[in-house]
């Protein structure tokens, strides 16, 4: 019999937590990394007696020694490979593979003026942080343990930052492709989305495995940020493999 959901083990989680990197990353990133890792190991998992999670059995989740991923292996895809996956024409397109950006994927056509669209860990290693500080981990504040797992870990993701007074007339696409190439594996992809006073965008979200038989976990947490008369037309297609794991 599988042990207790919310008693589950987290020593996979934290032995992993102690390899995230701190270095070249800006003071505030690294106390919300802290303070999320504090309430991980405080808070109890979801389970089946959480009215929420009541019809949602995620046992054989938090059972599961999942490897969290620190870093990006080469991914080996091509453009040609994954077609089926992409939108193309005048999409704006950010492909992530098993939880980190590949530009070599991606299509990154001219955005509107002041408008950031790409990768959050590059943007948390430079000046495109200020635009990510105010709001990153100000929506979600580690409602349970895998909120806060989310945020202790992230290293990835999506970031669009729409200013006021802007419209981005290509639509985006974010895809989010899992190889099942390493075993176990657990990205924790963090998205945050921005959008300025009197802004607009359109907006799909694509989540899709490339393996049916791979046992893989994509914790997934995503902050939307709307200014005042701003419009986001949003859409999420989530077709992970048949033995992909998918949690938002």
């Amino acid at each position: 019999m599988m042990p207790e959901t919310k008693t589950a083990p987290k020593q996979h989680y934290l032995a992993d937590l102690a390899g995230v990197p701190m270095n070249g990353h800006p003071a505030w990133l690294n106390a919300l990394r802290a303070d999320a890792a504090a309430r991980f190991q405080k808070a109890e998992y979801p389970h089946v007696r959480m009215e929420a999670w009541r019809h949602t059995n995620i046992a054989p989740i938090v059972n599961t020694p999942y490897v969290s991923s620190l870093a990006p292996w080469p991914h080996r895809l091509t453009r040609n490979a994954i077609g089926e996956k992409l939108f193309g024409g005048d999409w704006l397109e950010l492909v992530f593979v098993d939880g980190w950006f590949a530009p070599d994927l991606s299509r990154l056509v001219k955005e509107a003026s002041g408008v950031y669209a790409g990768s959050l860990h590059d943007a948390l290693g430079g000046p495109d942080a200020t635009l990510a500080e105010p709001h990153l981990g100000k929506v979600l504040r580690g409602e349970n343990a895998f909120t806060a797992l989310n945020a202790a870990f992230m290293r990835d993701g999506a970031l669009l930052h729409v200013p006021a007074n802007t419209v981005l007339r290509q639509p985006v696409h974010l895809l989010f492709l899992s190889t099942g190439r390493r075993e176990r594996l657990a990205a924790h992809i963090r998205n945050l989305l921005i959008l300025g006073r009197n802004s607009q965008a359109s907006l799909t979200v694509t989540y899709a495995g490339l393996s049916g038989d791979a046992d893989y976990l994509n914790n997934v947490a995503e902050e939307i940020v709307l200014g005042e008369n701003a419009h986001l037309d949003y859409c999420k297609i989530v077709n992970e493999g048949a033995a992909g794991n998918h949690l938002a």
